[in-house]
């Protein structure tokens, strides 16, 4: 029988690939879109913790916001306690911090030193012996060291015993009342203890109400990276021939001034004042000083007798109270 011829074969279908490529091309862009989707809530969420982070650190706090309005003469200046109530207690203790407290002014001021080790505690001499029963330079002595020391039987045999406070101690008992922080780091410090410093001043809340002073620039600029949200004041025994230039160069929001220094340049104070800085003086003790201060429109007095200022500002300056 004959061969019966074979068909040709039909053309190959297109259809087969054209469906591969194009179900490639699908998951492709699928792929695509899902990667672009991932990268959007990737960065949403780092935008959410950022927002988060910012919102936990205190905002930036003006001269007004911790140190009140520009005084004008003969308006009532804020009285800050000179290392404590140290007229009824061992300066520089937990004692003198509560009766500070306790009084009705506005600011209690502190010194506060670095230990061998780096720890911050209360003391304002480079040495032990006045203010404890110890002897020789803090630097010198180790936390544990200064934590043996009794702090209080030199002032009175009431206080025998008490400590030299930590800076933690310090801001713990501030944190629990309404009043301010003026604190003075004594020293040279170190940009690791600065930043400890100003973690714990952020662990107690208290970035809008301390101001921390010293008459080292060095200090003063860790802290300015450190922590820039808290205040710093520059302390000076003399000053400078533009002290608003040498006051914006410090990134500070006032000074802190001996009064004699104020005395000999009074026109300092109107000058700063107009570059919205604020300006306190520092030790004035009796009303002859006092009264001198308040004419002249220092915005704040540094007092060892705290009580008496402010008895004397309600009867002698018109917004005291």
């Amino acid at each position: 029988m004959p061969e019966n011829p074979v068909p040709p074969a039909p053309p190959a279908s297109t259809s087969t690939s054209t469906s591969t490529s194009t179900s490639a091309q699908s998951s492709a862009a699928m792929g695509a879109r899902r990667s672009t989707l991932l990268r959007i809530v990737v960065v949403l969420g780092a935008i959410c913790v950022a927002i988060v982070a910012l919102s936990a650190i205190p905002g930036w706090v003006s001269a007004r916001e911790l140190l009140g309005e520009v005084r004008n003469p003969g308006e009532a200046a804020f009285v800050a306690a000179h290392r404590g109530e140290r007229s009824v207690a061992p300066e520089n203790t937990l004692p003198a911090i509560q009766a500070a407290i306790d009084g009705d002014f506005d600011y209690v001021e502190v010194d506060v030193a670095l230990t061998s080790d780096g720890h911050a505690v209360l003391l304002h001499d480079d040495t032990l012996d006045r203010t404890t029963d110890g002897a020789g330079p803090l630097a010198q002595h180790t936390l544990a060291q200064v934590r043996q020391l009794d702090a209080g039987a030199w002032f009175d045999a009431a206080f025998a015993g008490t400590r030299v406070p930590t800076v933690d101690e310090f801001l713990v008992l501030l944190a629990s009342s309404h009043k301010r922080g003026l604190i003075e780091l004594k020293g040279e410090w170190t940009p690791l203890a600065v930043q400890a410093f100003a973690a714990s001043v952020h662990e107690q809340g208290l970035g809008d109400r301390v101001a921390i002073a010293s008459f080292d620039a060095r200090t003063l600029a860790f802290m300015e990276e450190a922590a820039t949200q808290i205040p710093r004041l520059a302390i000076l025994r003399t000053l400078p021939d533009d002290t608003v230039a040498a006051a914006r160069a410090l990134g500070v929001r006032g000074i802190i001034a001996s009064s004699k220094a104020v005395l000999r340049s009074p026109e300092v104070i109107e000058q700063l004042h107009a570059a919205g800085l604020r300006i306190a003086v520092y030790t004035l003790n009796d009303d002859a000083k006092w009264q001198r201060a308040l004419e002249l429109g220092v915005d704040g007095i540094i007092t060892d007798t705290p009580h008496r200022l402010r008895d004397w500002l309600q009867t002698e300056a018109p917004d005291a109270g």
